[in-house]
């Protein structure tokens, strides 16, 4: 069935890829048809089918501009699709925000970069050039006779944000195991504070940390942050209460405090942590509730305000109270990359992004229809897991990635980058192509299907640097060649490990 191949290879679903062991392996047609029915796909519905193809191909051209328009900053163009017969007329192109009007005559002399025909007209893409503008993105308005299109204008660098390249130094933690200089029992951001002071003292420009997603208040012992509650949110679990405005002649704080349950320097009791750590911040909020200032006030809602989408995926019965506790954590964590400036760090903290979120969290319940049904995320066959590997992760759907001109994966990484100096993203080849794990015939079954890459890698590069991060790509495993060339030209640094590399001996 062509149309079904073609909306296979439309949709991103993989046709072949090579094994560790160098074997080329094709997919059957059944494991893609799988695959494309976790995406809320019937295969058989020849209707839809038809309909989606034309969405994804012919519907592209039929329109000036997409919703999103990728710009080079170095060398700015937007690549305009008109019907060749408006050739000769006028075009106007507007960004408000910028106060930028781009007007010609009409589009003959401008460089061809590409063609389609469809109903026996010609369509071609021309290359549009631009003023000089600001990395970010911006809405645009073009005008080609009587023809109107809008998209936003997404002006990306060559590469991501760099510091000096030269060797650093640093080190790698689970922020959870710090000791805890308040027996808490669990390492917190007061602790990270003091090693980054420390480790600053020793030279070090770094200091990696574990996914600081939020997990499950309710499940303590759901401590593994590579399977998170929501990447978007941070860990309560981690504030200090030492570093807390509202812990100030708290009363009832204190009180606890008085009370606080013994516990051990070898282990973490999640359960026992989490339950008093969740008492002592509800004493902070109802504190802050009480006394807060005009201006603290204030300074939480602009805070709501700017992470009105990160916030937006929590799913809980009290939403001000757990966005309080999303304000504290933050301010803590940006405290800490203000103490690595301030002791001559070159890049400081590194987040960790992890590939997936939970099933049943927040960020899933809250973004469903971005999210296939039935596939989860995992790796091919590999040395160490000849079966494969499926990691019980829901596995986004390439398509709805789109939906909002990319908000939820742009809100995602700015939410990772913004109060740290780096970012490491855990196999980063999923902004390239993912392993779906997924039913077949009551088997399980997989393959790779893609993703919309160069959007993806247009807002790593454009985020990293309106907040001056650099950016890590764990690309251990099976990693396409196109994935490392981008990455290397892209600026994102790779990840290896010492127990993974080879020395090549030679002799002469």
């Amino acid at each position: 069935m062509q149309s079904l191949a073609q909306l296979f290879y439309l949709h991103g679903i993989g046709y072949e890829y090579t094994k560790y062991t160098g074997e080329h392996v094709v997919f059957d047609e059944s494991t893609r048809r799988s695959a494309l029915s976790c995406c809320g796909i019937d295969c058989t519905d020849t209707d839809t089918i038809n309909q989606l193809n034309f969405a994804l191909d012919a519907g592209t051209w039929l329109t000036l501009l997409p919703n999103v328009s990728l710009v080079e900053s170095d060398e700015p163009f937007l690549r305009v699709r008109v019907d060749e017969r408006l050739l000769s007329r006028g075009c106007e192109l507007r960004l408000p925000s910028l106060d930028i009007v781009v007007s010609r005559e009409n589009l003959h002399e401008l460089s061809v970069t590409g063609d389609y025909r469809f109903n026996d007209i010609r369509y071609l893409e021309v290359a549009l050039p631009l003023p000089d503008m600001p990395i970010g993105y911006h809405d645009a308005v073009i005008t080609v006779a009587d023809q109107e299109a809008h998209s936003e204008l997404w002006i990306m660098p060559k590469q991501c944000f760099t510091v000096d390249d030269k060797k650093r130094l640093g080190v790698s933690i689970q922020l959870y195991s710090l000791f805890n200089a308040h027996g808490l029992g669990i390492g917190d951001f007061a602790d990270l504070a003091s090693l980054m002071r420390e480790a600053a003292a020793n030279g070090m420009d770094y200091i990696l940390l574990n996914p600081l997603h939020l997990l499950f208040e309710h499940s303590p012992e759901r401590a593994s942050p590579y399977s998170p509650n929501s990447r978007a949110l941070l860990n309560p679990l981690y504030i200090a209460l030492s570093l807390c405005e509202d812990a100030k002649d708290n009363l009832a704080l204190e009180k606890l405090l008085n009370e606080k349950p013994q516990g051990t320097d070898t282990y973490i009791d999640y359960t026992s942590v989490s339950d008093f750590k969740y008492q002592l911040f509800s004493c902070l909020y109802h504190h802050f509730r009480e006394t807060a200032s005009v201006e603290r006030k204030a300074q939480f809602e602009a805070f709501c305000l700017t992470h009105k989408h990160s916030l937006a995926t929590l799913v809980v019965g009290d939403n001000e109270y757990a966005s309080y506790l999303q304000w504290q954590a933050h301010l803590q964590l940006n405290l800490c990359q203000q103490i690595a400036n301030e002791c001559g760090m070159d890049i400081g903290l590194i987040n960790d992004l992890a590939v997936g979120c939970a099933g049943d969290g927040s960020e899933y319940r809250s973004q469903d229809e971005l999210f296939s049904h039935g596939a989860n995320v995992g790796a091919p066959p590999d040395p160490w897991a000849e079966q494969g590997q499926n990691w019980g992760l829901p596995a986004l759907n390439p398509q709805k990635l789109s939906k909002d001109n990319f908000a939820f994966y742009r809100s995602l990484i700015r939410a990772n980058m913004e109060d740290v100096g780096g970012l490491r993203i855990d196999h980063v080849m999923a902004i390239r192509r993912l392993w779906w794990c997924f039913d077949n015939q009551g088997q399980q079954d997989g393959c790779y299907v893609y993703y919309p890459f160069e959007h993806l890698l247009a807002i790593l590069k454009i985020e990293s640097h309106l907040n001056q991060c650099v950016v890590i790509g764990e690309d251990l495993g099976v990693v396409p060649t196109e994935v490392r060339d981008a990455l290397k030209s892209s600026a994102i640094y790779s990840n290896g490990l010492f127990y993974f590399e080879k020395i090549t001996m030679v002799s002469f």
